[in-house]
């Protein structure tokens, strides 16, 4: 078997493999062989036509066949001659395979990256003091109070962050309506009736406009200049500048819900002491959960910062932007983006999603060079932990969330996934002060 190598880049090789024109043969007899045995021709029983007559009736199947042990051959050449371990087969391109003669194949594929891994030892985080204070207690107090409250007519006083407010709103620009400018999908940047939004939480497609309801009372009306950015989703108001005359109409004010029994009752708590105990304990949760994602993107900011490995494989790259595009593209529907908004956006989405990734890709093989590097493992109870805690999450069974796994093929990404989640802990602990297992080796 002869193979050449070519680097084509940091991360990709160009490899061709010819393979001798005697293993060819050999495997043309084999699967010639095999298609004799099981081949029925007519004028002959099932295996007993001559092996020339069933190369000439199954020539397409049987090039087909010897191709695919070819190239598997081809590949194992590759790994095993010359030691490369792609992540990634980016193309195959190869002849159909003829008797009594090479059969060459050309792979391109992504390998990893070689670089030296940070001196994570050198991470230092302090631990901020968790704890929760009276008045965090009375605001999320008030906050429940004002959930469970009642919705009353505010016709006296300015509109707050908060109230709910009900808005009539129309723009033009140089005295031409935005409505006939802009198509049916995007009339609400042009023009609105009983527009209902919640101050200080709503959002508004046109630009600055909630803001300048803030301060007004039921009745009020004002007009408002508004400047469009250069990359406005909506093409046809990019850049113009509109004016707009908006009209409240409404402004309703949550008042905040007595406490009493019913209130406390509704809440599943028995006293106001309870509650604010309940109130501090899921405080205490919370900021408990933020401490350590703090913790844990500094970590991880000091990791990027700190390893020099530019050049990342394509292929992961590319695979890694796509995941992250997905995901932005569910939650902005979810969130009521409409999709031709999205669509109009994508150049920005599929930017901010191709920066996301690099980060993402970097930070796992910086992971993965300390796991090998510390002869970090998964053992078998931290893949079954983590199947309750898949099953727990996704309301069903254990023996469910296995099955979808094994179907989509994803146990080795959930392995690696552990193995790296395993290593930053390491990380974080040694980062914080604690002792970290010291490997078999250095016992």
């Amino acid at each position: 078997m002869n193979i050449s190598v070519v680097q084509s880049a940091p991360c990709r090789k160009n490899v061709k493999v010819e393979v001798a024109s005697e293993a060819v043969e050999r495997e043309f007899d084999s699967i010639q062989g095999f298609f004799a045995k099981k081949a029925a021709l007519p004028g002959f029983r099932p295996g007993r036509a001559p092996v020339a007559l069933v190369a000439r009736k199954f020539t397409r199947e049987i090039g087909e066949e010897v191709a695919e042990r070819l190239v598997a051959q081809a590949y194992r050449g590759m790994v095993e001659e010359e030691k490369i371990a792609p992540v990634s087969i980016v193309n195959v391109q190869h002849d159909p395979p003829l008797r009594a003669a090479p059969f060459t194949v050309n792979f391109t594929v992504d390998v990893a990256p070689v670089f030296d891994p940070p001196d994570w030892k050198q991470i230092k985080i302090e631990p901020r003091k968790i704890e929760v204070t009276d008045a965090q207690v009375e605001e999320r107090l008030n906050e429940l109070r004002l959930s469970r409250g009642t919705l009353s007519e505010n016709d006296s006083e300015p509109a707050a962050t908060g109230d709910f407010v009900q808005l009539d709103y129309t723009g033009e620009t140089g005295g031409t309506p935005l409505s006939g400018r802009v198509d049916a999908e995007h009339r609400m940047t042009a023009e609105a009736v009983d527009f209902w939004v919640l101050l200080g939480t709503s959002t508004c497609p046109v630009p600055g406009l909630l803001e300048a309801v803030v301060g007004l009372k039921k009745g009020d009306t004002q007009k408002i200049e508004v400047t469009f950015p250069a990359d406005f989703s909506v093409k046809e108001l990019a850049g113009i500048s509109a004016q707009y005359n908006l009209t409240v109409k409404t402004v309703r004010r949550r008042q905040p819900a007595e406490v009493n029994e019913e209130f406390l009752k509704g809440l599943q708590v028995g006293s106001m002491e309870e509650l604010k105990d309940r109130i501090r304990e899921s405080q205490l949760r919370n900021s408990t959960v933020e401490e350590a994602g703090r913790q844990r993107e500094e970590a991880v900011q000091w990791l990027l910062k700190n390893t020099l490995l530019t050049d990342l494989p394509d292929s992961m790259v590319e695979q890694e932007t796509r995941r992250i595009l997905r995901r932005m593209v569910f939650e902005n529907l979810r969130n009521g983006v409409p999709q031709a908004e999205l669509e109009s956006r994508q150049q920005d989405l599929y930017q901010s999603a191709s920066r996301g990734s690099l980060d993402r890709v970097k930070l796992d093989y910086i992971l993965h060079r300390i796991a090998d590097d510390n002869q970090i493992v998964v053992s078998d109870e931290e893949v079954a932990r983590e199947y309750e805690i898949l099953a727990q999450r996704m309301e069903t069974t254990v023996a469910k969330v296995r099955q979808r796994i094994e179907k989509e093929h994803l146990e080795d990404s959930m392995q690696d996934d552990l193995r790296a989640q395993k290593t930053l802990q390491m990380i974080l602990t040694h980062a914080a002060g604690g002792e970290v297992p010291r490997k078999e080796t250095d016992q």
